[in-house]
C-alpha cells in the first residue's frame, strides 16, 4: 500500500517560515527519508501564497495509511506560526483490475 501524508501551513510571517525551515528542521527531514516505508519527504510552497509551505511525505508499507510521529511533531511545532493541517491521503487503485 502507498499513502501520503502532509503537513500543510500558512501564515502571514514570511519570516517565521524562514525560521521554521531551519537546518535544524533540514536534519529532521533527512533523518525522516531514512525512516522504514518513507519513499520520499519533501518541503514545498504555493506558488503565489506568501507563508505557505508544505511537508510532503511518501510512504510504502503493510500497514493501514497513518499519521506518523515524526510528522505529527513537526505539525505539532508549525501550528505555532500559522494554520495547520495534517492529513493521510491513500492512493487509489485506478488499473481497473
Amino acid at each position: 500500500m502507498r499513502w501520503l501524508e502532509t503537513v500543510r501551513d500558512c501564515t502571514c510571517d514570511e519570516a517565521a517560515v524562514h525560521r521554521f525551515l531551519s537546518a535544524e528542521f533540514l536534519r529532521h527531514l533527512q533523518d525522516l527519508r531514512g525512516t522504514a516505508g518513507c519513499a520520499s519527504a519533501d518541503v514545498y510552497r504555493e506558488e503565489g501564497v506568501p507563508g505557505s509551505f508544505a511537508i510532503i511525505v511518501a510512504w510504502s508499507g503493510d500497514g493501514p495509511p497513518r499519521k506518523s510521529r515524526e510528522l505529527a511533531a513537526m505539525a505539532d511545532y508549525a501550528s505555532g506560526i500559522g494554520l495547520v493541517n495534517h492529513s493521510v491521503w491513500s492512493q487509489i487503485d485506478i488499473s481497473g483490475d
